[in-house]
């Protein structure tokens, strides 16, 4: 008879793989060398995923579930193979599709002192469907500041009535963090704080030659 072994049984991938996406190779034995394969079938009409029977693999079939606040689906795909003997073998793999996080770059940014008002805007990316609503929180900052820096929504603000000077301050690391109610990133963001340019030369109508 067939038999099914495959060295790997379960494959966890993102919950927003698009359809056709190759989950896994799914391959089943016969030690008759002569038998050949007549026959592949799911064990039933699976919602998810399907077998594509020349590349030997199952593949996405449909948009794969996704709710806020649940991390991961464990799905159970079966399927069976019978050879020209009519000889059956059943094959079952673990499936797990997980939540794509939010994701934000650290960056380095340059901010005059004399900026006032909306300072920098995250650039914050969520993968899944939708995408998911998407909330930033601001944890720490280096230096410790209280009265400097707020954010809202997802841009950085200066205060009212606080202001920059990189004299004392030339530099800060803000740091964060964006949840998409699921799961949360974190990261930085370096504020590089820029003194105004003074030209000390005088005018060249003012220069005696």
């Amino acid at each position: 008879p067939p038999y099914f072994n495959l060295s790997r049984y379960d494959k966890t991938i993102p919950d927003h793989s698009v359809i056709d996406f190759s989950v896994m190779d799914m391959y089943f034995n016969d030690s008759d060398y002569a038998d050949y394969w007549r026959d592949y079938e799911p064990e039933y009409d699976e919602l998810y995923f399907y077998f594509d029977t020349w590349a030997k693999s199952v593949h996405v079939k449909t948009e794969l579930p996704h709710t806020v606040g649940i991390r991961n689906v464990v799905h159970e795909y079966i399927m069976w193979a019978e050879d020209n003997c009519y000889n059956r073998v059943t094959g079952t793999v673990t499936i797990t599709t997980f939540n794509g996080p939010p994701t934000f770059a650290s960056k380095v940014v340059s901010i005059p002192e004399d900026k006032r008002g909306a300072l920098y805007t995250l650039t914050v990316a969520d993968p899944s469907r939708g995408p998911d609503p998407i909330t930033c929180t601001m944890t720490e900052t280096v230096p410790a500041t209280t009265g400097v820096f707020e954010l809202q929504g997802q841009t950085i603000h200066l205060k009212e009535g606080a202001s920059l000077n990189a004299d004392v301050y030339p530099d800060y690391e803000i740091y964060l963090a964006c949840s998409d109610g699921t799961d949360t990133t974190t990261g930085f963001l370096r504020v590089e704080i820029t003194k105004e340019k003074v030209d000390d030369e005088l005018p060249k109508e003012w220069v005696q030659t």
